[in-house]
């Protein structure tokens, strides 16, 4: 029995990694490979490319953020903010008074019974 359709769109997939390494949108990448959007998104191959593209890029942003935090305080302040939990709120530091007290206290009563 022949084949029956048109036969299938040849996607150029390393094409697709650079553009979603870039982050470019589902419609650019349609207007850059000549590709309707429809059967873009529907393949699966393209979109696993993409995606893996889309991750090095994220991966390469991170790496330039990271290497400018070195000279940029702001950059530095930010990424601190992101990805290590700090704020610009002061800790509520009541609780470790209180511990350093009664450090005090018990060391205080050491000294008196020697």
């Amino acid at each position: 029995m022949a084949e029956r359709g048109r036969p299938r769109t040849e996607i150029d997939l390393d094409l697709a990694e650079k553009l979603g390494s870039i982050w470019c949108t589902l419609a650019e990448c349609s207007a850059m490979m000549g590709i309707p959007v429809g059967t873009l998104s529907t393949r699966p191959d393209f979109t696993e490319a993409y995606k893996r593209g889309w991750e090095q890029g994220k991966m390469s942003l991170r790496r330039d953020m990271r290497k400018l935090a070195k000279t940029n305080s702001t950059m530095a302040i930010w990424l601190s903010k992101q990805h290590l939990g700090m704020s610009d709120q002061p800790a509520d530091d009541d609780d470790n008074y209180e511990f350093v007290d009664q450090y005090i206290r018990k060391r205080e009563n050491e000294t008196d019974q020697a």
